[in-house]
């Protein structure tokens, strides 16, 4: 019986323990503004994402086992808020730890002025159609799979709509370099 018992433990401590993939916590940082929540429950986590700047907010989730995780930034639960003052042309989110899982194809919006969303296992791109204007915001939602335990970073970023100015000094620029290149052959024949 002695014999029977010990065996018995050996084999339940060869077992692995069934994990629950569940988020243990979640951080924020970076230049581009501030969250208002940052709330999980289970595998998913409905951050509120507030950009004051057009730059990156890096969203660092540490979960407790390999498995799918959903980050759902949309209008009943999280958002992404365009508080720049500039219009966005696009938005991206960036795998900053592709060693420890990829984005699923799942990506999609709840409410987004965008018509494109490219989807690969290290970057989503929402883009074309009208932006997002400033004081306005976007949803998006997926689900990034995991292979472990860890710590996932997720930079997301929104890329503004270039200003008329900036536009007419970048033509300005080009014209004049293509003025001197072109002075230069005439002067060179």
């Amino acid at each position: 019986m002695r014999k029977l018992c010990l065996l018995a433990v050996l084999v339940v401590g060869l077992v692995p323990a069934s994990a629950t993939a569940q988020i243990t916590g979640i951080t924020f940082s970076g230049p581009g503004g501030t969250v208002a929540d940052g709330g999980t429950s289970g595998n998913l986590t409905e951050p509120i994402l507030t950009y004051t700047a057009v730059d990156y907010i890096d969203v660092s989730i540490t979960v407790n086992s390999a498995g799918s995780y959903n980050i759902n930034e949309a209008p009943l639960f999280g958002i992404i808020h365009n508080s720049t003052g500039q219009a966005w042309s696009g938005f991206q989110l960036v795998n900053l730890t592709p060693s420890l899982g990829s984005f699923d194809n799942s990506w999609s919006y709840y409410t987004s002025p965008f018509t494109s969303l490219l989807n690969t296992t290290t970057l989503v791109v929402a883009s074309g159609g009208a932006g997002v204007p400033d004081g306005t915001g976007m949803s998006m939602f997926g689900n990034y799979v995991t292979t472990g335990p860890g710590t996932l970073v997720l930079r997301e970023t929104p890329i503004a709509v270039p200003e008329p100015a900036t536009i007419t000094l970048l033509s300005s620029a080009l014209l004049l370099i293509g003025g001197i290149q072109l002075f230069r052959r005439r002067k060179a024949a």
